[in-house]
């Protein structure tokens, strides 16, 4: 008897911009909290980059330029930057720093490396990153695919939610080099740095031993807030950290999604440029152009009138 070639089963269409929206529920909020003894270092922050002579740098120094070497620019926030220096921008950097304050993507992701889709249900969003569907070259990879996911991450953000849930899975067909201790210490260091208790929880999954050794290595150096929210090959459906309906298949979750890149990338750019341009309008709102302000006060989920 002759043997059939099997039919590919193919995933049903599903509406993105759907798995963009925060749910309607208003979410269970808990904001990162400053000790009281730690306000004035707070107020101190606000103050300082609301003087309105404030002029920074347009491009990173090292302090080792050579004598003679042109000045670099200076200029003032503009409302963009203004408008991410809010309060639980702040708090974060704060407590990432131990309280010491004074101490091309899309590339990358046809893939589907990189993905934001769906929230949890404390409305935070959900970022995947699919380690083996990364092409680049090892000794090209910046770690710029899965901070461009975590900043469209926070595009989605609203009434006061400020973390996502991010889960890397190493399983699955491989497509590009082995990620390297160098550039899995790179990416701890960008994320302890420049995302501090942004991260409600950030799962591993399928993680090769050789990887989770060579991890361990890194790990003391880690911020603390990062370590304390690490899950290892666990059931995120079963702990409650994630609906079924809601997590990729892939991930231990029941939503069957093919990544198809054309769709899901422009929806992704359009629906995260209309909250961006839907924030800034209302925090342009709220009067006078300054730092510090609560994102609850200007980012708000989609239908919501001032």
């Amino acid at each position: 008897m002759k043997s059939r070639a099997s039919t590919p089963k193919v995933s049903q269409p599903i509406d993105i911009v759907s798995y963009l929206t925060p749910p309607a529920n208003r979410p269970n909020i808990k904001l990162p909290r400053l000790p009281a003894e730690y306000e004035p270092q707070l107020q101190s922050l606000q103050s300082h980059f609301n003087d309105h002579d404030l002029k920074l740098d347009v491009k990173e120094t090292t302090g080792y330029e050579e004598a003679g070497a042109p000045e670099v620019e200076k200029r003032g926030l503009d409302e963009r930057e203004m408008m991410y220096l809010s309060r639980e921008t702040f708090v974060r950097y704060l407590l990432g720093e131990a309280f010491s304050y004074q101490s091309i993507p899309q590339q990358a992701n046809r893939t589907g490396k990189g993905i934001v889709l769906g929230f949890t249900p404390d409305s935070q969003p959900i970022v995947y990153s699919f380690i083996n569907r990364n092409p680049t070259p090892v000794n090209e990879r910046r770690g710029v695919d899965t901070t461009f996911m975590i900043e469209r991450a926070t595009d989605l953000m609203v009434d006061g939610v400020s973390e996502c849930l991010v889960i890397f899975q190493y399983g699955g067909e491989k497509l590009g080099e082995s990620s390297t201790l160098s550039t899995t210490r790179d990416m701890l260091n960008i994320i302890s740095s420049h995302y501090p208790h942004k991260f409600s929880l950030s799962a591993f999954q399928g993680m090769p031993w050789l990887v989770r050794t060579a991890t361990n290595v890194v790990w003391p150096f880690v911020d603390i807030g990062l370590r304390e929210r690490v899950k290892y090959d666990k059931d995120l459906v079963g702990d409650g950290d994630v609906v079924k309906e809601v997590l990729l298949k892939q991930c231990g979750g029941g939503l069957d999604y093919t990544y198809d890149h054309e769709q899901y990338w422009d929806t992704l750019i359009r629906v995260c440029m209309e909250r961006r341009k839907d924030a800034l309008e209302r925090w342009r709102a709220l009067g006078e152009k300054r730092t510090g302000r609560e994102e609850k006060l200007f980012k708000v989920r989609p239908g919501v009138h001032a």
